[in-house]
């Protein structure tokens, strides 16, 4: 819980493996629980593929080369029947982070995952990011007053996330203090160097909450006045 950020390219690749199988297989036990597909036959074979990766499979005789050969085989199935996307939904193949980078390419990625603190009700929040020639950074990060304004509201107020109708020249969420919260302080400064004719092509893969965040919206400037 006390990680700032991950010193060594060993250690941040192993960090935003973690982070993107987290967002993975997180979705996949979404789909197996039936709260995003319901009945029929697709899910009768979505629940093969839970029964299929318990673990007494692999210790009742077969093996986990057989359990292994079983779980392809339905994964195969739902490609065929269904859809590739479905199939990688329920079944995910592990991130290949050098085949990552490559599409990448001289663009640069921000990667963002929430995981449960397992000592308390909140969400540990991390993310990694990408340089434009292969560079990884993976950190913790604590957002602040500016996301909780957005998302939550303070004082007895709802978040401005459900009232951005209401917002006006003189209120409004705090675009700047959310840009400073969410965005490395590295990419901040070299977002702040670019102009329009020489724009950071920036991926930006969210999670949880952030999945609503309009981020083209955030100020990149020095100060609230800076804009």
């Amino acid at each position: 819980r006390d990680l700032h950020s991950f010193p060594t390219r060993r250690s941040s690749d192993l960090g935003f493996r973690v982070g993107l199988s987290a967002k993975q297989t997180g979705f996949a036990t979404r789909m197996r629980e039936g709260s995003v597909i319901k009945g029929n036959e697709v899910m009768s074979r979505i629940e093969a593929v839970g029964r299929a990766e318990e673990p007494g499979r692999a210790q009742a005789g077969t093996g986990p080369a057989v359990q292994q050969d079983e779980l392809d085989r339905l994964q195969q199935e739902l490609h065929d029947s269904y859809s590739p996307m479905l199939a990688e939904t329920v079944l995910p193949t592990p991130a290949d982070i050098t085949k990552l980078l490559a599409l990448i390419g001289a663009r640069q990625g921000l990667d963002f995952v929430a995981l449960p603190d397992t000592l308390s009700d909140d969400r540990n929040w991390f993310r990694t990011h990408v340089g434009p020639h292969g560079s990884i950074r993976f950190e913790s990060f604590a957002p602040g007053p500016a996301f909780a304004s957005f998302f939550t509201g303070t004082d007895g107020s709802p978040g401005w996330l459900d009232r951005l109708g209401e917002a006006d020249e003189g209120s409004g969420p705090d675009w700047h203090g959310l840009a400073q919260e969410l965005l490395p302080h590295g990419l901040l400064e070299q977002l702040r160097t670019r102009t329009e004719d020489a724009p950071i092509e920036l991926l930006i893969s969210a999670h949880s909450a952030l999945s609503l965040m309009p981020w083209v919206a955030l100020k990149i400037g020095t100060s609230k006045a800076d804009e």
